[in-house]
């Protein structure tokens, strides 16, 4: 008699046992395919913002954490790269910038920003430009010296805006224009003169002005002109360059 009340236990704990393991495995395909169908609604319904974040975490969970190096995949590339090209480019071309000029943008000598033509290298330190002098300071000429080695290499076109402040006087012709327009046309042209000679190709470089239409900064103080007088070094990482 205890042989026959001690069977039936053994099964149902046997049979508890095995139930509960399918359970488990029925809930694993039913949360996968809520995932799945997750996905192909989202994909249904494209952000371009909430794609770039979604690439952006992808890219931080590749690598363990935000860095300048991209990291790969084990097919050579990257998820970003694939999903946004221009701006893989744009973020390369930042970091090696970044790190070529560490040291003046801690000094406020340079800025550097993205923008939707890509990545943009402002010099505003006090001493690049004289109020309505188109001639490149000491200053300038070391700035662009190491800007030269990078711009020689990169295989984008290269835009060089030249810009002014709202103090443009004329001197009787001392060499201080009366237009802004001009002036930031002489600057920006200057400067492409200055790195062609530095072996960057000119063929790769455009020369523009926008005067004194752009402002950083409208207080009025000696320093917001100074930070208006600059010149705008533009990689344009979202075309091809075209050299024939």
């Amino acid at each position: 008699m205890a042989r026959k009340n001690k069977a039936p236990e053994q099964h149902k704990a046997s049979g508890e046992s095995g139930s509960g393991r399918w359970m488990l495995t029925y809930l694993d395909m039913v949360t996968l395919l809520f995932g799945v169908f997750v996905i192909l609604y989202a994909m249904s319904q494209v952000d371009t913002n909430k794609m770039k974040a979604v690439a952006e975490s992808l890219r931080m969970g590749f690598q363990g954490g935000a860095t300048i190096d991209e990291g790969s995949l084990s097919g050579g590339r990257t998820i970003i790269e694939d999903l946004f090209p221009e701006g893989v480019r744009a973020r390369r071309v930042r970091a090696r910038i970044t790190g070529l000029f560490r040291q003046e943008m801690l000094q406020k000598l340079i800025k550097v920003t993205e923008d939707e033509r890509g990545v943009v290298v402002s010099l505003i330190g006090m001493d690049n430009f004289r109020p309505g002098s188109s001639e490149l300071t000491e200053e300038t000429q070391q700035l662009l010296e190491k800007m030269s080695l990078l711009l020689a290499e990169v295989e984008y076109p290269v835009r060089i805006e030249g810009h002014t402040d709202d103090e443009v006087q004329d001197n009787n012709g001392a060499g201080i224009s009366a237009s802004d327009w001009e002036l930031g046309a002489k600057r920006s042209v200057n400067v492409i003169l200055f790195l062609e000679t530095r072996d960057v190709d000119p063929r790769k470089m455009s020369a523009v002005s926008f005067g004194s239409t752009r402002p950083l900064d409208r207080e009025g103080t000696p320093e917001s002109h100074a930070l208006n007088r600059r010149i705008d070094i533009i990689i344009v990482t979202g075309e091809k360059l075209k050299v024939k």
